[in-house]
């Protein structure tokens, strides 16, 4: 064998740089189509499998997404219904108040700007339904004076916010007012003062509750103690004070929608915070009368000291 091959002369194999282009391309063409349909394959495959896998991800993204918007709404509902509901009942007992309950928990929950509105729609709806519940009850004659007085001294505590620091009014006021609740609820002989014969008083009275309403949103607070000084029943007193405070709300309340309308998501929470909110005041009304006098006055007195106490030392 390794004779005859070394006979024979040797043929060298042709090069790729002797192949004619022509040629080359020929024979190429074939195997690059195959090869480019090859990656494609694999790629497609690839891509396929990513995209099942991502598909799977984002499904199970989106369900988590889902529960935990499901979760947050259910607690923001929990938590609103909560607080309008104790609002509500404080209000339905008691005649005020509304907003210093409630808004312990909404302003720490919903920006001032949707609290701050949501709580003066809540507060004038139990307003209205205390009316309407306690109608045979309301002094509306003898209320006229205060609300006279009350209508001329908002204007002017809009006039002080708007121009003057309030700080120290409201600092003073509310200590004037926590002495008073504290000394009445530890000492209740009192001594009371003679009916409210004085129009003119009763009018200055109105006129202070008013300004001061404006001031430290507690319109109500120089009129109860007005009538707690001169010894009123409860019924009496809620008579007087309760038309004072609903009329001094719906005011405060038509004057801020003249500045700025009431948004689609505070419409939307009120709506939501309806059940809520009957619950509560009805509650509140039917616990007014069954309490004693001796207990409104610890209830009521206890609430004026608690919208005394500062933002920070409030239940949160």
């Amino acid at each position: 064998m390794r004779g005859e091959n070394a006979g024979k002369t040797a043929v060298p194999l042709p090069t790729l740089a002797r192949i004619p282009f022509p040629i080359m391309n020929n024979l190429v063409k074939p195997l690059r189509t195959r090869y480019l349909t090859d990656q494609r394959s694999i790629a497609s495959c690839r891509t396929s499998e990513l995209f099942r896998k991502s598909r799977v991800q984002f499904l199970v993204m989106q369900s988590l997404f889902r529960r935990d918007l499901y979760m947050s709404d259910m607690s923001l509902f929990m938590v609103l219904s909560a607080a309008v509901f104790a609002g509500a009942l404080v209000s339905g007992l008691a005649g005020f108040a509304f907003s210093a309950v409630a808004g312990a928990i909404l302003l720490h929950v919903f920006p001032p700007m949707e609290a701050v509105p949501l709580m003066m729609a809540c507060s004038v709806a139990v307003q209205a339904a205390n009316l309407f519940a306690l109608r045979n009850s309301m002094d509306w004659k003898g209320s006229l004076v205060f609300i006279i007085g009350g209508l001329l001294g908002i204007p002017i505590a809009i006039f002080l916010l708007q121009n003057v620091d309030t700080r120290t009014i409201r600092m003073v006021f509310g200590a004037v007012v926590a002495l008073y609740a504290t000394y009445a609820l530890f000492c209740p002989t009192l001594t009371r003062l003679r009916q409210m014969e004085s129009q003119s008083r009763n009018a200055l009275v109105g006129f202070g509750g008013g300004l001061i309403g404006g001031l430290t949103a507690m319109p109500g607070a120089l009129p109860t103690i007005w009538c707690d000084m001169h010894g009123l029943p409860k019924s009496q007193q809620r008579g007087l004070v309760q038309p004072f405070i609903a009329v001094m709300q719906l005011f405060a309340l038509a004057l801020m929608l003249s500045h700025h309308s009431l948004s689609s998501k505070v419409l939307i929470d009120f709506g939501i915070c309806v059940p809520a909110l009957a619950a509560g005041t009805a509650v509140g009304i039917i616990l007014f009368g069954r309490i004693n006098e001796l207990a409104f006055k610890r209830i009521i007195l206890a609430l004026l000291l608690f919208r005394t106490l500062p933002p920070g030392l409030k239940i949160k």
